[in-house]
């Protein structure tokens, strides 16, 4: 009622039409919705992007769960390359609560508008909130192929390969870890990254070496945590392996994380085979303990060492 009862060149406004094709998208009112979309409320779009959109509610609300999916990814193919359109079809897909609508039109986003740095972001935490690190693996693999300069998109797309295929073999991930490293020897992240290369290649003490060179402050991230808990269990360093064990209990991790801790533990039992010899000696003695109060707890998702805009979740 308010919105009627504004000055005509207030209605007039883009903001005002906006609210109100809202509003009537949220009252389901799709005569009125469909008007408001036809007279620009939300941008040019072609005009069967919303016909095919309502088309794939009604194959919902008739539990016709294929043809749903078939017309609403019509409904995405018909404005490919228009990003209101796009922008259009991820809203109804979030008011009507239609995840994996709303991630195959963020996908589109992604491919189509690469300057569009929310959507990598958003689908990012969308897979982290479901515990699907395949899925964030393989947006990270496109960003870093399409931002191949850029280290925070290789150390991202790194480590995520590194847990989510873990083998002793030396493939492509344990290297670009390396080069990371070798780059950028104090930076925390790659080291992070490449001592949990070397721990799955069966270098353990290597490992636990470019650990050890990191400064103290370095290791108090409970991100980080268990990573270390891993890599100090590999090295059989007890104490340090248990006090990263008992920092990572309330930690919202990935399933590939709560493995490393798995790990770790199986390492410290006393039937576990002995750490194998390696070339480098690794110091003996046990770093402190994480500081689990000093920021908020993070998986492959807060990475401060790189610039882009596009920020989407890296490394502890």
């Amino acid at each position: 009622r308010l919105l009627l009862e504004l000055p005509a060149e207030l209605k007039a406004a883009r903001e005002v039409a906006d609210l109100r094709a809202q509003l009537q998208l949220q009252r389901s009112d799709w005569d009125a919705f469909t008007a408001e979309i036809a007279a620009g409320s939300w941008g040019p779009m072609p005009p069967e992007t919303l016909k095919l959109a309502l088309a794939s509610r009604l194959m919902a609300d008739r539990d016709r769960p294929a043809l749903r999916r078939q017309v609403w990814d019509e409904a995405v193919d018909s404005t490919a390359q228009n990003l209101v359109g796009l922008r259009m079809l991820t809203r109804l897909a979030g008011q009507w609560q239609w995840d994996n609508e709303s991630e195959r039109t963020m996908w589109a986003i992604v491919k189509g508008f690469p300057e569009e740095t929310w959507a990598p972001l958003a689908l990012f935490y969308a897979y982290r909130a479901k515990d699907r690190a395949s899925d964030m693996r393989e947006l990270a693999l496109l960003l870093s192929q399409r931002n191949a300069d850029v280290a925070r998109f290789q150390q991202d797309w790194a480590l995520l390969d590194l847990l989510t295929n873990p083998t002793r073999q030396w493939n492509r991930s344990k290297d670009v870890a390396q080069q990371l490293h070798k780059v950028a020897p104090q930076n925390p992240y790659f080291a992070t990254t490449y001592a949990l290369a070397l721990h799955q290649a069966g270098r353990s003490l290597e490992a636990l070496t470019v650990i050890e060179a990191l400064a103290e402050t370095d290791l108090l991230l409970p991100a980080r945590a268990p990573y270390l808990a891993v890599i100090y269990g590999g090295a059989r360093r007890k104490v340090a392996a248990e006090r990263y064990i008992a920092a990572s209990a309330e930690l919202p991790l990935l399933a590939e994380e709560r493995a490393l801790l798995v790990q770790a533990r199986e390492a410290l039992l006393p039937s576990a085979r002995p750490v194998s010899a390696a070339k480098t000696t690794a110091k003996t003695s046990d770093k402190s303990s994480p500081q689990t109060g000093a920021q908020p707890a993070s998986t492959p998702t807060e990475n401060p060492t790189a610039q882009p805009s596009a920020k989407p979740p890296a490394s502890p």
